[in-house]
């Protein structure tokens, strides 16, 4: 992959992060971390022990650098079958628990044709885990906990999110996803 085409990706996925994650309010947290703080990594792995080696060099980073606050590792060359990609996603989260690191981390995945389980595809609160590019990030648990702490009612984040998503048709964040 060139360095140009590394660039491209990168600077796409900082601006999903600015314009959706952060514009849409999609994490109200995300807002309060310096940009400096978030740590995006492209890995361009096809296969599952590079998908692992670099997630274990990655957790070990953050283990010893607190200036890096989150982790997103960007997969250009990941399947854009959802299913397939929940595959590297799940053995991710077992080696996380196989390397007593739970304590520390949790990951979430996001997809360009990510679907919660039960949903339709066409439901555009999908669109909460979808993404340019597949990715895995990396949160620090005990940062999960402080913000948890401090939010008056969590469990109203995912039901404004799905309530502010489903107001657009999925044509128009499908848009806000493209490379355009």
């Amino acid at each position: 992959m060139s360095m140009q085409n590394e660039e491209h990706i990168l600077s796409r996925t900082q601006s999903w992060i600015d314009t959706f994650i952060i514009g849409e309010n999609i994490c109200p947290f995300a807002k309060h971390i310096p940009r400096e703080q978030i740590q995006l990594i492209l890995d361009d792995s096809d296969t599952m022990l590079g998908v692992l080696e670099q997630m274990s060099k990655t957790w070990a980073e953050l283990k010893t650098n607190r200036d890096i606050e989150t982790s997103i590792i960007v997969y250009p060359s990941a399947s854009q079958d959802f299913e397939e990609f929940l595959d590297w996603y799940y053995a991710c989260d077992q080696l996380l628990e196989d390397v007593d690191l739970r304590e520390y981390f949790q990951l979430v995945a996001f997809h360009p044709n990510f679907v919660f389980d039960n949903a339709k595809e066409t439901d555009a609160a999908n669109y909460t885990n979808r993404s340019p590019y597949p990715m895995i990030h990396i949160l620090r648990e005990d940062s999960v906990s402080k913000a948890i702490a401090g939010h008056p009612d969590m469990d109203s984040i995912p039901v404004r999110n799905m309530e502010h998503l489903r107001k657009k048709d999925e044509q128009y964040w499908k848009g806000m996803m493209s490379d355009e």
